[in-house]
């Protein structure tokens, strides 16, 4: 009888790239325990250890995060009415009627907080945001993996936002006076309390300037019958308040720091831009047209109206570049261009004006925003925002009326 040879069996192809990125995910980990471990270390011996416990967690969240990798797009958030999206450190926020979601840049769900908020409304910093409902008393302090402070006001809450040092101003209503402001530090105790009376107005608009000392707070007044707005200045290190501007025939929509001593306030007749003496240094007009929405990006500024018209502003009050997009829901803008979104897509330009193409989608598109990618939100889900050219999609348009 014939021996017939034994062949091994045979192994499955190596694949050099699963096994160089083992080895490299191994030296990361590898880093990041050693990192940690000095960091302690250091921190210990400085006598920092009880300040600097906040400061590890929002470390070890980010290489966690980073090492993360995603299972591509879209991604389901099942959260089908959307109030707000925001970008974060190393991902980006939706908050629902009843969820607040947080994402990675990859796409993976890093939390889900159910609030449970008749209203609610985010404040978002680098690694830490504000959740709170608007004319509730509750508040949090949340960073990327848990719950840092909680805090009940005994009045309800008009307007909160988190500053860059990571500090917290709330406005609520007083029992004595129009309203309160309370600052806090990123330890969350109070360091500043401000009262407003009839003299300022009701406040409602708050925006805390780059340096995170000053504050510019926007008041709902009355003069004459006739209602406008109040912005008070103030800076959290002195008990003297440096400036009123009083806007007369007006209402307020926004207040936003362009730069560490410029603030831009947003109104539905008008935006100018103020310095921190409260002195008026630019202003472009727009009476007799309806604002719809605006948006601001670092020095620059996009407004909609009702008639489609879009229009980008710098720093100056000048326009920079317009366009006209009929049925123009929302205007989102980024440092590289502003967005316009409508019932069927999402159409990009340049702040010079120059187009940036079209995405045209089956579902109603609600937000565009700018985490590490431009993400684009639909009903239920997220995905990365694709423009195409505009001669492009009119191509197929024209091959698919032929076929």
């Amino acid at each position: 009888m014939s021996k017939k040879a034994l062949n091994p069996p045979k192994k499955a192809p190596v694949r050099l790239e699963y096994l160089r990125e083992r080895r490299r995910r191994r030296k990361i980990q590898m880093g990041v325990a050693a990192t940690v471990v000095l960091a302690g270390v250091i921190f210990y011996l400085t006598g920092l250890y009880g300040a600097s416990v906040t400061f590890l967690v929002d470390v070890i969240d980010t290489i966690s995060i980073a090492m993360k990798p995603g299972n591509g797009w879209p991604v389901k958030t099942n959260i089908s009415k959307m109030i707000d999206t925001q970008p974060m450190a190393g991902g980006f926020l939706v908050l629902g009627k009843t969820d607040l979601a947080l994402y990675s840049n990859h796409g993976n769900q890093l939390r889900r907080i159910q609030h449970g908020f008749a209203r609610p409304a985010i404040s978002v910093g680098d690694t830490r945001f504000c959740l709170y409902s608007r004319t509730g008393s509750e508040l949090r302090v949340e960073n990327r993996s848990r719950t840092l402070y909680t805090q009940n006001f005994e009045q309800p809450i008009l307007n909160a936002q988190i500053a860059n040092n990571n500090s917290v101003g709330v406005l609520t209503r007083s029992a004595r006076y129009t309203g309160e402001l309370l600052v806090y530090n990123n330890e969350f105790s109070e360091i500043f309390h401000w009262y407003a009376t009839e003299k300022e107005g009701t406040p409602y608009l708050m925006s805390f300037s780059p340096n995170s000392n000053r504050v510019a707070v926007g008041c709902l007044a009355s003069s004459g019958g006739v209602l406008g707005l109040n912005i008070q200045l103030l800076d959290i290190t002195k008990e003297t308040p440096l400036a009123l501007i009083s806007l007369q025939n007006c209402k307020g929509y926004r207040i936003e720091w362009l730069t560490a001593n410029t603030f831009l306030v947003v109104t539905d007749r008008f935006c100018a831009v103020f310095d921190e003496h409260g002195n008026e240094k630019a202003r472009y007009s727009y009476i007799g047209k309806n604002l719809k929405t605006a948006d601001i990006n670092g020095k620059n500024t996009v407004l909609l109206f009702l008639e489609g018209d879009v229009l980008v502003l710098d720093s100056a009050m000048k326009v920079t570049a317009q366009t006209n997009v009929p049925l123009a829901e929302k205007v989102v803008i980024t440092l590289e261009g502003a967005y316009i979104i409508t019932e069927t897509g999402v159409q990009g330009i340049t702040l010079n004006g120059e187009s940036l193409g079209k995405q045209v989608m089956e579902q109603e598109p609600q937000a565009v925003v700018q985490a590490r990618d431009l993400m684009l939100f639909s009903s239920n889900q997220v995905d990365l925002l694709r423009l195409e050219p505009l001669q492009q999609i009119s191509s197929e348009n024209e091959s698919s009326a032929t076929e």
